[in-house]
């Protein structure tokens, strides 16, 4: 009796194994899947829109200056398939006009899923990135909750989570660059001189340093964040979130540190960042 029980319960496991290896595999069918995808001006929602019009989606490319030359760029090189959407994601009426056209030109699309790009940064605390930290937190706890809202409706929710590829996108580059380096004299001439007194100047320029460090220390290709959104898009059960490694060295070090996240105690972790810091050259407040 008990070698039978033994047997079936082991083509059970290995039943179970196999159909949760293939639902990881499986792809959804392309043919007549709509996608919208925000940012398509530059970066990674820019490459993404061809790659999946390359694979035959009806894209949808919201892109912040319609005219631009991102948006341009996408027309030429996409095939018709493609459609530039004017999309300020922070203006209601260019939501809804979005939101007017797809329906106009993919009525037949339904809810295919929903996909974030949020940042490993999302998952890891670092002095001197407060309010963008809180921005990549505050993506994750969305999608996250959205993620459990949403499973009665049968709508997937996924997290990409770039890590060191800021100097490949575009971001920290050019007149991004200098945007920043202005920011950071507009946000030193209106601080409080209590507060210029305690820190000083250099540890607002040990960020600045850092940033405009960072095309020395991405990859030369925004292809593996791709790839995850890819996957995402096309899976049948993607991952709920795909943390990316970037960087030109063995590893990137704000991924591993991220992943150490998750099981070392906060303690730990302060220890860690304040000495990784402290190595990178980072200056003491009052210095």
């Amino acid at each position: 009796m008990w070698p039978v029980i033994v047997f079936g319960v082991l083509v059970f496991v290995l039943w179970y194994l196999y159909d949760f290896h293939a639902s990881k595999t499986r792809k959804i069918p392309v043919h007549g899947q709509g996608v919208l995808i925000t940012g398509c001006d530059t970066g990674f929602g820019h490459y993404l829109a061809k790659r999946l019009d390359e694979m035959e989606f009806r894209v949808f490319a919201g892109c912040l200056e319609k005219n631009g030359v991102g948006a341009a760029e996408l027309m030429k090189s996409c095939s018709d398939r493609l459609s530039v959407v004017q999309l300020d994601v922070t203006k209601d009426d260019q939501i809804k006009d979005a939101r007017n056209c797809i329906e106009k030109v993919h009525r037949d699309t339904g809810c295919g899923r929903v996909i974030n790009c949020t940042s490993v940064k999302g998952r890891l605390s670092l002095p001197r990135i407060s309010v963008y930290g809180i921005t990549k937190y505050g993506g994750e706890n969305f999608s996250d909750c959205l993620r459990l809202e949403m499973r009665k409706f049968g709508v997937k929710v996924v997290i990409v989570e770039p890590g060191e590829f800021g100097g490949v996108t575009g971001l920290l580059k050019g007149n991004n660059l200098k945007r920043l380096k202005n920011e950071m004299d507009r946000m030193w001439n209106q601080a409080d001189p209590e507060v210029k007194q305690v820190y000083g100047r250099k540890y607002l320029e040990s960020q600045f340093s850092s940033l405009d460090k960072a095309g020395d220390t991405s990859p030369c290709s925004v292809e593996p964040v791709i790839d995850a959104f890819i996957d995402a898009v096309t899976l049948e059960n993607p991952k709920p979130r795909y943390l990316v490694d970037g960087g030109t060295g063995l590893i990137d070090k704000y991924c591993f540190y991220a992943r150490l996240n998750r099981y070392l105690p906060t303690p730990w972790m302060d220890f860690l960042i304040d000495r990784w810091f402290n190595s990178l050259g980072t200056t003491n407040i009052g210095t």
